[in-house]
This record gives structure tokens, C-alpha cells and sequence, in this order.
């Protein structure tokens, strides 16, 4: 005895969304909804096995299946109920069927929810008063910042989980865009939002900056490009941007380069990661027709973006960084190998920096990540470009939080 309906959906983002509506449907017709979560695909059956579902006071607990036509497409739902030495009734099954049976597919629409948490900047600088669309973030007074995003969910266990795949996206720009690590703090602290003796969206304008950090009166400043592409992240438009993807590498390699200075060759190999995946052409490569290999090689598609964006000079370095990253990662060959001593001990070393062996902390890879965030906000730039960015306010009248924001500049 099963309960089981069919769906019409039509591709794996519609699926997502719709079982993303139907737990929190459960949650609000039986009050609780708990899972053991171990999806196992059964591709003989055009099967994906979610795991076990505990379902309000119900007595049984049911394994809770998707059947599919077309992969990532959801065709099916059935819930079969699991105990031992018991069998079910109908009235085990009946209060699910009827839940089943009520869902209409097409009316399956998510409400903008609000979602705030604290972030910490290393190294500690203020952050300005900003927002947009679907996110603001302020300083507090005990040093933190408070990001607030506004998701599409269901009900508030959908909320979190939305803005906790959203947060770390956002938090990867804010990196690139100041170059501070970004910490997400859950627990709050006592700190209270500052009131600004400024304008909100106080943009910071400067598309040449590169060095050290985008401070301007003792605040760091961001960009209305970065405000703009945090909409999009937020709602779920850049959701597999490269650009997105990029941020979150060179994010991961600025906060070990931050917390870990002696790390320098993983930081590095990270940096260039980033721009690897920034560098992807919107196209796949064409191939060598006779070799088959793509025939844009992956070094000169970086090379060539930093050139793009920093001009000639960059370009020995980045090629210089890109085999160190691969002599590091395929051999284990360290840049600067020599230990952190009271004394120098100068040694040579034909593959070290100048031909000499060097102390750890001067394979640091400083200009390095100050290049791959500045293409990180070039790259951003001219996307929002593409979208007919003008330089007037957004135009919006609520916040994050859906109460009534600031008045614009």
C-alpha cells in the first residue's frame, strides 16, 4: 500500500522548486517533517530513493521516492510506509494521498522571505551602508556586519536553507570586492546596526584600484556593479555564473592567504584556479581535428585575460604563477622552501626565485590575488554593463528585511 501521484514538470530547476514546495507543504499540514537522507539512484527503474521521512504524529515511517522520464526530472512521487512486524491501513496512507492529491503544480510559487546573519571582515574594517534588490549589508558596533538577504522560499526551514546557498555566494563577491576574507558568524552578537552620518549606497568609484583595500574615510566601499550582481546571485539568476564560480575560489584562497600566510603554493594554486574558471569562454573550445584536444590551451586563455584586463606586464607573471601552480600541484615542488630561521642561510636553488632558494613567507602571492580580484571586478563590471547598468539608484522600496529602507542619494 503506497500513496503516490504523478507531476507534469519540465526541467530539473522546476523539480527542485517543486519539491522544495511539497516538504514545506508536509511541514505545514502534519506540523513535522524529519529525514534520514540517503539518496540512492536505482537507474534500472528510472528510480532516486531520498532516503526515510518521520511525517507529524504519523505512526509509520515512509521511504520517500522520485521516478523520473528524463533525468532531474521529476514524473512521480511515492511515499511507502516502513515498520516492522506491522502492515499499514489505510488510514496510514489516506492523510498523505489526500495532501498529494491537492497539489496543483502550476500554482507552485515561492514569497520573498527575509533572512539576516553577522559576517566578519579579516582583516576588521568597517563596511559601509548597502542594499539592493535582494540584499543589504551595515556595519554594527561591535565590529561585525550584519548581511541581510531576501530569498524565495516557502515557509522559514525553506528560508534558511535558501539563504544558506546564497550567503556563501554573496560573501565570495563581497571577498573579490574588497579583498577581505568574509566570515558568516550564525550566532549573533550584541552589536546594533551604526547609523550612517552618510547616504546610503555611498558607491565606491574607481575602476582602476588594485592595490591594498577600497577604504574611503575609514569605511570600505562598494561598487553599484557588485550591488547589482549580488541581486542576481540572490535571486537565483547567477545561480551557476563562472564569474560566481571564480569568487568562490579566489574566496577560499584569500582566507587561507589571510589565516595561513605560510601556505603561499596552495594559495597560489587556488588564485589560479579562480582564473581559470573566470577565463571559460561562454562556448565550449573548438578541437584539433586531428588530435582532438581543445585547441585554445587553458595557461593562454589566462594569460590572455589578464593582458585583457591589466594590461602586457601581467602577463610574464601570470604565465610564471601558472607553471609554478602546476610544478607544486603535479610534483610537490614548493616555491619558497626555506624555514622560517633567526638567521638567513642563503643557499642556491635553480628553480627557486632568482635562481636561489627563499624563506616561506616570500612565496606569498600578494600581486597575484591582487590580480585575480581586480579581473574578478572587471569581469563583473562589464557583465552589468551588458545589462544596461545607468548610474541612478535601483529603484526599489523595500529591504532585505521588507521594511522600508533609507532614502536613495
Amino acid at each position: 500500500m503506497i500513496a503516490k501521484k504523478e507531476f507534469r514538470l519540465n526541467d530539473i530547476n522546476q523539480s527542485n522548486l517543486f519539491l522544495r514546495f511539497l516538504w514545506a507543504k508536509i511541514r505545514s499540514e502534519f506540523g513535522k517533517l524529519s529525514w534520514q537522507y540517503t539518496p540512492r539512484k536505482v537507474g534500472s527503474k528510472n528510480q532516486i530513493r531520498l532516503g526515510f521521512a518521520r511525517i507529524g504524529n504519523l505512526r509509520f515511517t515512509y521511504e520517500v521516492s522520485v521516478l523520473y522520464k528524463k533525468a532531474g526530472v521529476v514524473s512521480s512521487i511515492i511515499f511507502v510506509p516502513i515498520e516492522r512486524g506491522s502492515s499499514a491501513t489505510a488510514g496510514d496512507i489516506v492523510p498523505i494521498q489526500r495532501m498529494l492529491d491537492s497539489i496543483d503544480e502550476r500554482n507552485v510559487v515561492p514569497k520573498l522571505i527575509g533572512v539576516a546573519t553577522e559576517v566578519e571582515l579579516e582583516p576588521s574594517i568597517s563596511i559601509g551602508h548597502y542594499f539592493g534588490d535582494f540584499w543589504q549589508i551595515a556595519p554594527l558596533s561591535d565590529g561585525r556586519g550584519e548581511l541581510k538577504l531576501k530569498v524565495f522560499a516557502f515557509d522559514s526551514v525553506d528560508a534558511n536553507y535558501e539563504f544558506a546557498k546564497r550567503c556563501n555566494a554573496v560573501t565570495d563577491i563581497l571577498s573579490g570586492a574588497t579583498n577581505c576574507a568574509v566570515r558568516i558568524i550564525m550566532e549573533p552578537g550584541r552589536g546594533k546596526v551604526i547609523e550612517p552620518n552618510y547616504e546610503w549606497n555611498d558607491y565606491f568609484i574607481d575602476p582602476e584600484w588594485l592595490d591594498d583595500f577600497p577604504v574611503r574615510d575609514g569605511v570600505l566601499k562598494l561598487s553599484q556593479e557588485l550591488i547589482r550582481f549580488g541581486d542576481r546571485i540572490v535571486s537565483g539568476e547567477n545561480e551557476d555564473d563562472r564569474i560566481a564560480r571564480s569568487a568562490h575560489l579566489f574566496h577560499r584562497s584569500l582566507t587561507l592567504y589571510r589565516e595561513k600566510p605560510l601556505f603561499g603554493d596552495i594559495s597560489t594554486a587556488l588564485f589560479i584556479s579562480a582564473l581559470e574558471a573566470i577565463s571559460l569562454p561562454d562556448a565550449p573550445p573548438g578541437a584539433c581535428p586531428s588530435c582532438g584536444q581543445p585547441i585554445h590551451k587553458i595557461s593562454s586563455r589566462v594569460v590572455e585575460l589578464g593582458i585583457r584586463h591589466l594590461g602586457e606586464g601581467v602577463g610574464r607573471i601570470l604565465k610564471e604563477s601558472y607553471q609554478k601552480r602546476s610544478k607544486y600541484l603535479h610534483v610537490g615542488q614548493l616555491n619558497a622552501s626555506q624555514p622560517l630561521v633567526s638567521k638567513a642561510i642563503p643557499q642556491l636553488e635553480p628553480s627557486g626565485i632568482e635562481g636561489c632558494a627563499m624563506p616561506m613567507t616570500v612565496g606569498a602571492p600578494l600581486n597575484l590575488m591582487e590580480f585575480a580580484s581586480f579581473i574578478i571586478r572587471s569581469e563583473i563590471r562589464d557583465k552589468e554593463k551588458s545589462f544596461g547598468l545607468d548610474s541612478g539608484t535601483l529603484g526599489v522600496t523595500e529591504t532585505a528585511s521588507g521594511v522600508a529602507r533609507p532614502p536613495a542619494p
